[in-house]
Formats: structure tokens, C-alpha cells, sequence
């Protein structure tokens, strides 16, 4: 490879939702000074929220109309779009792997194109701006390289201020002066369609939801004589989760209400004020789900209770901590009859490898599989 630029390949990493020229900044540096840039995007398996109302396909395409459209064909070639998926539960080692492998297949692709041996210079492009950006320093075997902040109008451009503007408060055309200008025509055609309409509208209508939710639960402070004493907080809440394992199958609802409606989920929810977890644990699933199996049957196949507290788990309505339960049942032909009563339309056994993280609430994927992988095997 030729040695006029520092390295044979850079990684941006991050969830461009959208991309904004902030971001076309970083990639823009990182084209000057590498001969291939990887363009990871990040929660490529999350469902649609406010915080990924666009998938993985469609920032794909964000990305590549800007570089098709206002880049040298050189620009084009040298730049790739693949897909980073989220894994939670496992201290980032598992994303972490996500990372390393997805680097090395494109070393690897490079190196059978160019037939070059020679060693190959890898670095991890990007922006500290924030806790967020953590990542930036978990990769000490590659060069980094911080392009510094993108102002415009004076401030550094925040993607959650841009999504705001753009679904919740609708205010398209503010929205697309900070967009390069192939994702502004993007978005506006997206905007304009049924289908980007209705995705709209359930995001605000979740949010509106969890605002009203955050409102009517923060604690005000002690009152006296009128007058509230200390500050104010959002709660912290605590929930519990079924895990109920049969024949390779999870019992998961789906959502009838926000937030994450439609999605699917494991039973649970809030216990009561003097209600034990492992109580509250056993009415939501039997208000849930109306499982054919006696609660003596479900206690005596409890195996083990996980909590789960990374913060990035929670929903709108702030930081929610669960109590999640493992149920094994003993395999057998036919799978216990459900059926779907109180927050659940629809109530189902799912097939372990069938599960779907696009089509599941919060982190319950990641909560399925981090329990079976507790599971003792002697």
C-alpha cells in the first residue's frame, strides 16, 4: 500500500442516528488520513425507540447516499458500512469481540484485495466528547486518532437534540440545516411517507408517556408547612422478570401498552409496597400469561434469581433495576397452555434460537441469554 497517508485502515464506531454533519466531520478526517475507513453502527439489533428510531438498513443508507453523492470515487471505495450489534449483561466483553472480529474481517478483505503482506496500520477514529465515547479507549493495541469538536451555530452538534427536534417537537425543517444535505432529503421524504408518520407517532406517544410516568413518580422532597425541604429525584425502580424455560422454548408476551408496545418481553413488572419480589414474581406471570402449571410446579422448577442494573437498560421513565427469575421445567412433548391476560396482548412459547432482539423490549434478549449461560452444566 502506498505511504502517503498514517494508517492502512480507520474505525468509526457509533449510532448516527441521524447522520449529522458532526459525524461526516469525523469521516471526512478519517478519510484524509486513512486508506480504508469502517464505519461500525451500533445497536444494529435494538428495536425502534427514541433513542434508535431508525434501523440499521436505513442509517446504512444515510450514510452511503452522503459519500456516493459528494465524494471522489476513491472516497466511495475506501469507505465501509457493516452493522455493530449491542450485547448487554457480559462487561463489554462480548461487544468488545463484536468489534475485534468485524476490524479483522476487513483487514482481512483488504489484504486479499490489495495481495499486500506488509504490516497493516489500524486506528479507532472519533470525538471524546462525553461518557459515551468510553469506548475510545478499549482498543490500546490500534492508534486512535480525535478529530476535535464540530461546531455549528456555535455549539457542538448532539444527535439526542436532533432526534428531539426532528420526531417529538417536529420541527423538520430545523432539523435538516444540521443534517448533510442527501440525509436531509432522506429524512424529508421519510417524513412525509405513511410509514415514517406512524413510526414517528409511536415514538411520541411513548415519550409522552414516560414524561407523564417520571412526572407523576419523582419524589419532591419533604414538605413543610407548605414548603417542599431538599431536592427533587427520579426514582429508582425495581421490577422482577419470569424466565421460564421448557423444551428450548421461553415464554415471552407481547406488550399491550408503553412503553415498548407491540415489542416482545418477558412476564413481570412492579411488585407491590408489601409484597415479597419472589411473590410479585409469581403474580405477574400468572396475571400475564395464565400459565397451566400450578405455582408449587413453577417453585419447585426455580433454579436461580439474577439481578440486572446496567443503566443503559432502562426505558424513558428512568433507571429501572429487575429481578430476573429462572423457572427450568422439565422437557416434554407438549408445552404448558398460556394465554394472554392483564398488560399482555399476546402470550406465546418462542423457540431459544428463534428470538428476535429487533422485535424485543429493553434488554430481555440479553437477559434470556445471560441466565441460560448461568446455568450450571455439571
Amino acid at each position: 500500500m502506498s505511504e502517503q497517508k498514517k494508517f492502512d485502515l480507520l474505525v468509526c464506531i457509533g449510532r448516527f442516528r441521524p447522520f449529522h454533519n458532526g459525524h461526516k466531520h469525523v469521516i471526512d478526517r478519517a478519510l484524509e488520513q486513512a486508506h480504508n475507513v469502517l464505519v461500525l453502527v451500533g445497536s444494529a439489533n435494538r428495536p425502534r425507540t427514541f433513542k434508535n428510531p431508525w434501523t440499521y438498513e436505513e442509517v446504512r443508507n444515510m450514510i452511503q447516499v452522503v459519500y456516493e453523492s459528494t465524494s471522489s470515487p476513491a472516497h466511495t471505495a475506501a469507505l465501509t458500512v457493516a452493522p455493530l450489534d449491542d450485547w448487554m449483561h457480559d462487561n463489554d466483553f462480548r461487544w468488545l469481540m463484536n468489534v475485534q472480529r468485524a476490524v479483522n474481517a476487513e483487514q482481512k478483505r483488504i489484504q486479499q484485495w490489495s495481495g499486500s503482506e506488509q504490516e497493516f496500520r489500524i486506528g479507532l477514529v472519533g470525538f471524546s466528547k462525553d461518557h459515551t465515547s468510553y469506548y475510545l479507549k478499549k482498543f490500546p493495541q490500534w492508534g486512535s486518532v480525535d478529530v476535535g469538536a464540530y461546531k455549528q451555530d456555535g455549539k457542538i452538534l448532539n444527535a439526542t437534540d436532533i432526534r428531539r427536534q426532528f420526531l417529538i417537537e417536529e420541527k423538520v425543517a430545523t432539523t435538516l440545516q444540521y443534517l448533510p444535505q442527501p440525509v436531509a432529503q432522506f429524512l424529508y421524504n421519510w417524513s412525509c411517507t405513511s410509514y415514517g408518520q406512524n413510526i414517528s407517532a409511536d415514538i411520541r406517544e411513548s415519550v409522552a408517556f414516560a414524561k407523564e410516568y417520571k412526572e407523576e413518580h419523582k419524589f419532591q422532597g419533604r414538605r413543610e408547612l407548605g414548603v417542599y425541604l431538599g431536592k427533587s429525584y427520579d426514582p429508582i425502580m425495581t421490577t422482577v422478570d419470569s424466565v421460564v424455560i421448557q423444551s428450548g422454548h421461553v415464554l415471552l408476551i407481547k406488550r399491550k401498552f408503553n412503553p415498548g408496545k407491540g415489542l416482545w418481553a418477558l412476564p413481570g413488572g412492579f411488585g407491590h409496597a408489601n409484597e415479597w419480589l419472589r411473590d410479585a414474581n409469581a403474580r405477574e406471570r400468572s396475571e400475564e400469561t395464565r400459565i397451566k402449571l400450578s405455582r408449587n410446579v413453577l417453585d419447585l422448577a426455580f433454579r436461580f434469581k439474577h439481578v440486572f442494573s446496567d443503566p443503559n437498560r432502562s426505558d424513558d421513565r428512568g433507571r429501572i433495576i429487575t429481578h430476573a427469575y429462572l423457572h427450568l421445567l422439565n422437557d416434554r412433548t407438549e408445552l404448558p397452555e398460556v394465554e394472554a391476560d392483564d398488560d399482555a396482548e399476546e402470550v406465546k412459547w418462542v423457540q431459544l434460537g428463534l428470538m428476535d432482539p429487533n422485535e424485543m423490549y429493553s434488554d430481555h434478549f440479553w437477559i434470556v441469554h445471560k441466565m441460560l449461560d448461568m446455568i450450571p452444566t455439571d
